[in-house]
């Protein structure tokens, strides 16, 4: 091996990335405030009007409650600066958050999905609701604030390639989509279909359990530091373009909360000197570092030679490759 490089988020990235925490704070704090007034509306509502569709949404925002503030403690907590025992960070609170957030969004929907077999099976005897129009009055507003909510936060979650925030999105749409399911179920017992309102929570809450089942799928293998499928492609691309490159030999591209680590073996002609192997290694830092789309904390650059060259250092041929698994 010719040498070693490492290297951390410079000033402008973590500036931004700080900017881009905040946001997804100020997101999060919005929906802390929205799920606390939508529990007592919807429940209050729910219990007036006799609805049980409306006391169980009220019941959905509990827990899409308890996702927010899960959700603020892990973007606060994942933003630590790095220390001598902890060198790579703390991205991976972000990724464990994501889990019982995952977790979470998965019982909400299979509540949504046993709820609603019990009410086919029992009937439209199961619903006898007071006051229609306060019930969907109720839900549509509930309805709009939720989807607002989602909208706002996934584009937070994506922005800052936060995991955690983006599950969190999927819980306020989730809660929307029982608002939905309410309306439906309101509106259907007021028009004389009362049928209506378990067959959509069926279907919805199978969906809503695979988007939860997915989540926590994800965030389990990135605990686990499985190759990012996106970045990877993406660092690869970037590296086998640098001048100087002639391979790549082994690519481990690892995903930690919003940072992406990199460790990268490439190849180079053996004839060059060491000086000359360092100057294409800090050429491929520097382009990998500012390459958008890669926020990357931790950076290794390993340089080995490529014997593949004739005696006057011409090369004989193309054996680049990569590892992704």
């Amino acid at each position: 091996h010719l040498g070693q490089d490492k290297i951390t988020p410079n000033d402008s990235v973590v500036a931004k990335n700080q900017e881009l925490a905040k946001q997804c704070e100020s997101v999060t704090k919005t929906g802390i405030y929205a799920n606390i007034g939508l529990v007592i509306l919807k429940g209050s509502a729910g219990f007036m009007t006799n609805s049980m569709a409306l006391i169980a949404d009220a019941y959905h925002s509990l827990t899409d409650l308890l996702s927010d503030f899960m959700t603020f403690a892990t973007i606060k907590y994942s933003q630590r600066e790095a220390t001598s025992k902890f060198p790579l960070g703390f991205g991976k609170i972000d990724t464990m958050g994501t889990m019982p957030v995952a977790g979470l969004l998965t019982f909400c929907s299979y509540h949504i999905v046993t709820a609603s077999v019990s009410k086919l099976y029992l009937g439209a005897a199961a619903t006898v609701i007071t006051m229609p129009h306060l019930a969907m009055g109720c839900v549509l507003l509930s309805l709009l604030v939720k989807e607002w909510l989602y909208r706002i936060t996934i584009k937070a979650g994506h922005e800052y390639n936060s995991s955690v925030t983006i599950a969190n999105a999927w819980h306020h749409r989730t809660d929307a989509y029982s608002s939905l399911i309410a309306l439906v179920g309101v509106g259907g017992y007021y028009v004389g279909f009362p049928i209506l309102d378990p067959i959509c929570g069926i279907v919805v809450g199978v969906y809503l359990l695979k988007i939860g089942a997915d989540f926590f799928k994800l965030g389990f293998e990135q605990l686990l530091d499985r190759n990012s499928d996106r970045h990877w492609k993406m660092v690869r691309d970037v590296i086998e373009k640098c001048n100087g490159i002639e391979g790549v030999h082994e690519l481990i591209v690892t995903q930690s909360g919003q940072y992406v680590h990199v460790n990268a073996e490439v190849l180079l002609n053996e004839e060059l000197s060491l000086h000359q192997a360092q100057e294409i290694v800090e050429n491929v830092k520097v382009t990998l570092h500012h390459t958008d789309g890669l926020n990357i904390q931790h950076l290794g650059i390993v340089p080995m030679p490529n014997h593949e060259h004739d005696e006057n250092g011409n090369r004989q041929s193309t054996t680049a490759s990569g590892s992704s698994s």
